[in-house]
């Protein structure tokens, strides 16, 4: 059984594993007493152990019960730096709108020139990341 260690809390000593069959499962790593985790192999006989039982989703009757009950992760809330990568992004698939040899008509041009602007400017047009309305490219 193959798994991946997604998540350590140093603070709470808990881990989170994915296994190989998408299945995951946290629980606080055991500790000796001089405050040694296990690792290689005892590490592996812990985690497989620890695997839970995936029950299939055919065998749960009341699974739109549960399913009522899912509550999404909230949206990430955005940086600067997400901001600035996301527009960097946009401008260079746009570079090609800019090019001299690009056949395209003079209204249709000066569109994506100040597309490419607004892009540009959206470091200085919003104050907070979160509230960032993206241009719309021209059509």
């Amino acid at each position: 059984m193959t798994y991946t260690i997604r998540t350590l809390n140093k603070q709470t000593g808990f881990i989170t594993v994915e296994y190989d069959d998408t299945s995951m499962i946290s629980f606080p790593l055991p500790v000796d007493s001089e405050g040694m985790a296990p690792v290689g192999t005892d590490l592996d006989t812990l985690i497989n152990q620890a695997r839970p039982q995936v029950q299939p989703i055919k065998d749960i009757k009341n699974i739109d019960v549960i399913e009522a009950l899912v509550q999404p992760a909230p949206a990430p809330i955005p940086t600067w730096d997400h901001i600035r990568s996301l527009r960097n992004m946009m401008l260079s698939e746009s570079d090609w709108t800019v090019l001299s040899d690009v056949p395209m008509a003079e209204p249709l041009k000066t569109a994506w020139v100040n597309y490419r602007q607004q892009l540009r400017d959206i470091t200085i047009t919003f104050t907070n990341p979160a509230d960032v309305v993206w241009p719309t490219p021209p059509a």
